[in-house]
């Protein structure tokens, strides 16, 4: 799955036995070597853009059952195959994105790097599959899934806590984001959906709908 700026509809038709590796933004393209924005919205299948890293990560699941250890397994897997020549200055400006929840200034990245906001906006599409900016909202909008909980649903509270201007600033990402109101996505929260938003990721769930 590439970077996704818009919702997706997921209805599983059984039980779910779901294993996902979530690479920082920019961590997936050293082992994959394509641009990144070919795949942006898209979702297909990893043999078509790399059998060999495919096939190391089903090696390392091979006899490995307990969910723990399949996730350990792959993580000394990919530790063991990470390039040495990534790409660190593009990693160091999508941290920067990252720590600040998506409240930077693309600007002032481009400034310390030395380089154009038009090459910044090259870097990040060929290597994260997106621009600063879009990152950037994007990092903010999964903010208002941690910033809710402190919140009590006081929507106002929350678009200040995340960086937004005002409420109707958060609600248009949410209409563009999550296709729908945040009344109505928290609403309808599914444990399915909750396993992709929350920060703390590993879940247990079966015949869920989402």
């Amino acid at each position: 799955m590439g970077q996704m700026t818009g919702p997706v509809l997921i209805s599983p038709a059984g039980d779910v036995d779901l294993l996902g590796i979530r690479f920082h933004p920019g961590g997936a393209y050293p082992f994959l070597r394509v641009p990144m924005n070919v795949i942006t919205d898209q979702i297909i299948e990893l043999s078509s853009l790399s059998n060999t890293f495919e096939s190391q990560l089903l090696s390392a699941c091979d006899n490995v059952t307990a969910p723990a250890e399949r996730v350990a397994a792959i993580t000394t897997s990919l530790v063991e195959r990470l390039p040495s020549n990534g790409d660190t200055n593009l990693m160091a400006l999508a941290t920067s994105i990252v720590s600040s929840g998506g409240v930077v200034s693309v600007d002032r990245l481009a400034n310390d790097a030395g380089i154009s906001c038009r090459q910044l906006e090259r870097r990040f599409l060929n290597g994260v599959g997106l621009g600063p900016k879009v990152l950037s909202r994007i990092l903010r909008f999964q903010q208002v899934f941690r910033a809710v909980e402190r919140h009590d649903n006081s929507w106002a509270d929350v678009a200040v806590d995340c960086g937004y201007y005002d409420q109707a600033h958060l609600i248009r990402d949410f209409n563009q984001f999550a296709g729908q109101s945040p009344g109505v996505l928290f609403a309808e929260f599914s444990p399915l959906t909750e396993s992709f938003t929350r920060k703390a990721r590993t879940s247990h769930f079966s015949n869920t709908l989402a």
